[in-house]
């Protein structure tokens, strides 16, 4: 965590919080001097070998997601197109400003032989900047005035004494390979699937977001449309493989 460029970090202390895999919260201010909180959690995936990195900022209780719902036209280019690795999701069992939120999942990897981690400083900075830019978009285009901030979450945390950088600085990128391919704009890699399945509402592909890591749910061609988008500047092989296998163990 001593990674991260911008915002005041702080452990969490709260042990059910952390019993759940939440362990710090980053506080953002924007470039508008809006808030924009984000809870950090780290969790497995089961029948897979490494863990999920959640950064997940929220936009309000289970209520919101009509509005969201209601003026998905006003920003709905910009989410599906622009900021492809962050998703809105929806959460209707969520008793907090959790209930829709979005977020941004990164894999963490088992240590290589040298004891470094495939993570890097760019991915999580990138992946946290993406997630705080659309967050904040869709949030003034929806409810205008709402701007929720730290204090407005009632987590209990310590500010963290930042140590050295200990991910990897350095960035490199390796060859595509198996179904991945190179969005529009370059910035991404990214698999796509078709499901014959129909889905009726926007909340419905917001709640399958919410249970399933990574993937992103959209309506294409009247049927959903299931992709799983990286950071193209700087990937490597074995983070290819394994989000190329936990992406078609889905279907």
């Amino acid at each position: 965590m001593s990674s991260i460029d911008a915002g005041e970090i702080g452990m969490i202390r709260d042990s059910k919080r952390l019993e759940a895999g939440d362990f710090c919260t980053v506080d953002i201010s924007t470039v508008l001097g809006r808030k924009q909180p984000v809870v950090c959690s780290l969790t497995r995936v089961e029948g897979h070998d490494f863990r999920v990195l959640s950064m997940r900022t929220p936009l309000g209780e289970t209520g919101n997601v009509e509005a969201l719902e209601e003026r998905y036209g006003i920003y709905n280019f910009a989410y599906e197109n622009n900021f492809q690795t962050v998703r809105l999701c929806y959460d209707a069992d969520a008793p907090d400003l959790y209930g829709v939120y979005m977020r941004v999942d990164l894999p963490v990897l088992p240590d290589d032989a040298n004891g470094d981690n495939s993570l890097s400083a760019y991915e999580l900075n990138k992946s946290l900047e993406a997630l705080v830019e659309c967050a904040d978009m869709t949030e003034r285009l929806v409810f205008h005035q709402q701007d929720i901030d730290m204090e407005a979450m009632h987590i209990d945390s310590r500010q963290l004494n930042r140590a050295d950088d200990t991910l990897r600085k350095e960035v490199s990128t390796v060859k595509l390979s198996g179904k991945w391919r190179l969005a529009w704009n370059k910035k991404y890699i990214q698999l796509f699937e078709v499901l014959d399945k129909k889905v009726g509402t926007q909340a419905q592909l917001w709640t399958m977001n919410h249970q399933t890591p990574f993937v992103k749910f959209l309506t294409a061609q009247q049927k959903t449309e299931a992709s799983l988008s990286y950071l193209a500047k700087d990937i490597q092989d074995k983070e290819l493989k394994v989000l190329e296998t936990y992406f078609h163990s889905q279907w």
